[in-house]
């Protein structure tokens, strides 16, 4: 694992993982998460759909740093692998809106069914600045960790 790039370490989860954890922080100071379904791009771009309304994207309205992790469900220490991130988070703007719905669809197929209820929301993407990557199968507390894009 140790000869792998962040990227290649990383992509397998967030291909595999439906859902993400993001914190954000409110104008008052106040941090808040929120799990998110999401779907990766290529470049490791992490898209989400929501309610502009939400804490999470009011939060993000006002100050658009993010951090947040993808992680499977495990039940033992040695099974704990995920991925932690730093970015930036945004509202998709309307010309984007296909490409993104394709990008969402590849890994969600079945929200097919509810895309009038998608398109009443806006997507957002996390453009990621630094990943991390853990997996305790290597060794306890074994890590990659990146500015991203890398190199």
């Amino acid at each position: 694992m140790t000869d792998l790039s962040i990227g290649e370490a990383i992509r397998p989860c967030l291909l595999s993982v439906s859902t993400l954890s993001l914190a954000t922080v409110g104008p008052e100071g106040r941090p808040h998460s929120a799990n998110l379904y999401f779907a990766p791009d290529g470049a490791l771009n992490l898209y989400f759909v929501s309610d502009p309304g939400s804490w999470h994207s009011r939060h993000v309205a006002a100050d658009p740093r993010v951090s947040g992790t993808v992680y499977p469900p495990v039940k033992m220490w040695q099974q704990i692998r995920g991925v932690q991130f730093h970015g930036v988070c945004e509202v998709v703007g309307e010309g984007e809106w296909d490409r993104v719905w394709g990008v969402y669809l590849e890994k969600f197929p079945h929200i097919a069914e509810v895309e009038d209820m998608v398109r009443s929301q806006r997507f957002y993407v996390v453009r990621p600045s630094w990943f991390r990557w853990i997996d305790n199968a290597v060794k306890f507390g074994f890590k990659i960790e990146s500015d991203w894009p890398a190199g």
